[in-house]
């Protein structure tokens, strides 16, 4: 053994080892407890540091430094029986500073900074079967990653890959089979959480772009059953925020913030099954909050929002059940959309994409049949559209194009049917309330200040009514329809100017068929 080989302080030892290096400034420190022990230590440059303790058995350390004011600790366990850890740091630059500690056997962890200043990462890995990697190149980044595991199950996965400027990453794993990879390679600031528990999530979050945003994952699972599913993805403008929790198992979210700033991004899930799709990838402005529970045990709920064109949308859907599902898209600008689904099998299509649209779809079931089915559809500006079912098996579409329509459709108990179609002109105003089973309402407008009133039931309840308003042509028509009983029919259809029917029935079989031209 030659003093070449201590020059650049590379030592395997079984025992008790202290090395010092020849460069002026530079420390390194090596201590070894137990049998097959490896560290390396090679530093150049500066006032470097190096501090490695392994203790027990079959530990393996590797660090190299290059460049000014370097320091890496390492500290290792194991178990005198099972395989040690293995730890690899490599600083290139300045100011880089890595702390690894890892308790227990079969745990890796492997810090790269290529380059930066003042670049820190902290790994804790504890038991057993842990994996780490983590990637700095740049500037001012930080990244801290904990996992435990219980040393008997695999344990956890993380991959942590930072470049440019200011980037922060902190990831918490407790538990096991845990995956998480975030990757930041966005213009600045951005930053990443993640904590996940018990066993079998994944997370990935992708920050890139724009810089500046900020995605925070919880998850938990349950330790037996698969855990949580959690893709991030950020870029294009600056600003956005991603907050995804996930209390369950079988939960899955997807969050895509590619297009312009400052969109928001809120889901939350629980008990199990449930589903949840963000699309922000258009405009900035956009704000998204989905809120799902299952029961744990059926399908848990679906849940899909869209946000494109210039951006500056509104979307929130809250369903508690199970087997719901919500689909949202909004695109050009300004539009906003509610959704409140509960109990189970309900369904709702909410598309628009004018300009400043309002649309509120409020249903529930009876958690036994199937639920309600709920369409909105609005391509003009300026429209509002209001869906309340209460129920099963009702169904209600709503398609308002042009300016300046508003519709409501109010439906309870089983069956029923309601159509809404506005087509053309303004302030064209259509409302369908009906209480009862297996009702059919069909109003169809066009031309501008139209307004037709359907209420079938609304006091005693009605079963198999059937109401039609169809108005077209110039504006001024105006059309009521009130029916109680059953199996009552009333037509009406309106063209030309200043047109007024107005129908009321009561009892059963009535007919009313009213045509003006």
């Amino acid at each position: 053994m030659n003093k070449k080989f201590f020059a650049v302080a590379s030592v395997i030892s079984v025992g008790v080892f202290v090395t010092s290096i020849a460069f002026a400034g530079n420390t390194a420190t090596t201590t070894q407890t137990g049998t097959n022990q490896m560290s390396t230590i090679t530093q150049a440059g500066d006032l470097n540091d190096a501090t490695v303790d392994q203790s027990d058995a079959n530990n393996t350390s590797d660090i190299d430094q290059d460049g000014v004011s370097n320091i890496a600790d390492v500290t290792q366990s194991g178990d005198l029986i099972a395989p040690g850890n293995d730890s690899t740091v490599t600083q290139l630059g300045e100011s880089g500073t890595a702390t690894v500690d890892q308790a227990g056997f079969n745990n890796s962890s492997d810090v790269d900074q290529v380059f930066g200043i003042s670049n820190d990462a902290t790994v804790n890995q504890s038991d057993g079967y842990n994996t780490s990697f983590v990637e700095q190149d740049g500037f001012g980044h930080t990244a801290t990653v904990t996992q435990s595991g219980d040393g008997v199950d695999p344990g956890n996965d993380s991959m942590v890959t930072q470049s440019s400027v200011g980037s922060t990453a902190t990831v918490t794993q407790d538990g096991f089979n845990n995956s998480s990879d975030v990757d930041q390679t966005s213009s600045g600031g951005a930053t990443a959480t993640v904590t996940q528990s018990d066993g079998y999530n994944t997370s990935v979050v992708s920050q890139s772009s724009g810089g500046g945003g900020t995605a925070t994952v919880t998850q938990s699972g349950d330790g037996v059953d698969p855990g949580n599913d959690s893709i991030v993805t950020q870029g294009g403008g600056a600003g956005s925020t991603a907050t995804v929790t996930q209390d369950g198992f079988n939960n899955s979210s997807n969050v895509d913030q590619g297009g312009g700033g400052s969109n928001t991004a809120t889901v939350t899930q629980s008990d199990g099954y449930n589903t949840s799709d963000v699309d922000q990838a258009g405009g900035g402005g956009n704000t998204a909050i989905v809120t799902q529970s299952g029961d744990g045990v059926d399908p848990g709920n679906d849940s899909v929002v869209t946000q494109g064109g210039t951006g500056f949308h509104s979307a929130t859907v809250t369903q508690d059940g199970f087997n719901n599902s919500s689909d949202v898209d909004q695109s050009n600008i300004g539009n906003e959309a509610t959704v409140n689904q509960t109990d189970g099998y309900n369904a709702s299509l909410v598309v628009q994409s004018g300009e400043i649209n309002t649309a509120t779809v409020t249903q529930s079931g009876d958690a036994v049949d199937p639920g309600n089915d709920s369409i909105v559809s609005q391509v003009g500006n300026n429209g509002s559209a209001t869906v309340t079912q209460d129920g099963f098996n009702n169904v209600s579409f709503v398609d308002q194009d042009d300016e300046v329509n508003d519709a409501a459709v109010y439906q309870e108990g089983g069956l029923n049917d309601a159509h809404i179609e506005q087509i053309g002109g303004d302030d064209n105003e259509g409302t369908i309330d009906q209480i009862g089973d297996n009702n059919t309402a069909f109003v169809d407008q066009n031309s501008a200040n139209n307004m037709a009133d359907i209420d079938q039931g609304s006091v005693s309840g009605c079963s198999f009514c059937n109401a039609t308003v169809e108005q077209n042509d110039d504006g001024g028509h105006m059309a009521t329809i009130t029916q109680d009983g059953d199996t009552n029919l009333a037509v009406t259809t309106q063209n030309g100017l200043g047109n007024v029917s107005a129908v009321s029935q009561s009892g059963t079989g009535n007919v009313s068929m009213i045509t003006q031209n």
